[in-house]
């Protein structure tokens, strides 16, 4: 196989680089909406409702 010039050779020469950019990127995208998820979720849990009182009301 002949050797690769010009851009393509550049290219090639970093595909690791690509490679190792695009996973850390997709990555921290991942960590991102995780912790965009997790800034939700305590409101929803501050107030449990009663669950003994709204059975007792009922009996």
């Amino acid at each position: 196989m002949a050797t690769p010039t010009g851009l393509r050779g550049y290219l090639w020469g970093q595909r690791w680089n690509i490679l190792l950019t695009t996973q850390f990127i997709f990555t921290c995208g991942i960590v991102y909406n995780r912790y965009q998820e997790n800034q939700a979720a305590p409101p929803a849990m501050k107030q449990p409702r009663p669950l003994r009182e709204r059975v007792d009301k009922q009996q």
